[in-house]
């Protein structure tokens, strides 16, 4: 797998790289799928996802997480074939207080929202 984390806000977020290439890499396996995807996690404040809701969800509102599934196209490296999965884009403030809220752990949630925003680019959608 291949991962890119851009992080637009002024603060550290709480949890690697490393650390959600391996959520991404156990929800992956966990549903039987192939793990040579390259996928793109953005970290934004909440006014950028607000615009974000209410351009794409007509929301004007923040949200946790985002998702956005790229063309089926494939990138070519030296080693194999890596297939482009999408963009999943989240809000540390939203989740911060979703945690706090549930009385759970930060990373808990943050882990939860992660595999959550990755099932949405694989095509799994709640009611």
């Amino acid at each position: 797998m291949e991962l890119d984390v851009t992080n637009e806000l002024e603060q550290k977020v709480p949890v690697s790289p490393t650390i959600i290439k391996g959520w991404l890499t156990d929800e992956l396996k966990e549903q039987g799928r192939d793990t040579r995807y390259y996928i793109e996690i953005i970290w934004v404040s909440e006014t950028r996802m607000t615009e974000l809701n209410k351009k794409y969800r007509r929301m004007d509102t923040p949200t946790d997480v985002l998702s956005f599934p790229m063309e089926n196209n494939r990138i070519k490296n030296a080693s194999n074939a890596i297939k482009p999965l999408g963009s999943i884009v989240l809000c540390l403030d939203v989740i911060a207080k979703q945690a706090s809220d549930a009385r759970v752990a930060l990373e808990s949630e943050l882990e939860k929202m992660v595999r959550h925003g990755l099932r949405h680019l694989v095509g799994i959608h709640h009611n």
